[in-house]
């Protein structure tokens, strides 16, 4: 199946508002800073400054389950898929990773750091479909 270029980037929906915490932070003062950002449904943990993982609250849950309240994101592996994106990649294959299971998306280059999740695809999908439409009746007009 042929994907359409949307000429939306990833940098354009990106979620930038989100928890960013140490591996060395505990599940219980995780609990607590993720309480703040109550909307967001995922977490980046850095480890010495670089990306280690991206912790959903599902994973979070299961971690209080399985281990102390004193136990460090660093033990706690998220269950999600997540890929790691150039902010330029076209939201088209954001939507595509996302049809074949792919939950969350870190966007990452030097000066930029963001997530996408069902949630930013959401806020934009009226006018992913008004432009899909558009692209469809151009390229279906030239046939």
């Amino acid at each position: 199946m042929e994907v359409i270029n949307l000429g939306i980037c990833a940098r354009e929906i990106m979620n930038e508002n989100f928890p960013i915490l140490d591996s060395t932070t505990t599940l219980q003062d995780c609990s607590k800073k993720l309480s703040n950002f109550n909307k967001y449904e995922v977490c980046v943990v850095l480890n010495n400054g670089f990306i280690y993982s991206v912790l959903t609250q599902d994973d979070i849950l299961r971690a209080w389950y399985k281990y102390h309240e004193k136990t460090p994101l660093a033990k706690i592996k998220s269950q999600e898929k997540v890929k790691i994106l150039d902010p330029e990649t076209d939201i088209s294959e954001v939507i595509r990773m996302m049809e074949e299971g792919t939950e969350f998306f870190l966007i990452r280059d030097r000066e930029t750091l963001g997530i996408i999740t069902k949630r930013e695809i959401a806020e934009i999908n009226q006018e992913i479909f008004d432009i899909l439409y558009e692209k469809r009746s151009n390229y279906n007009h030239i046939l």
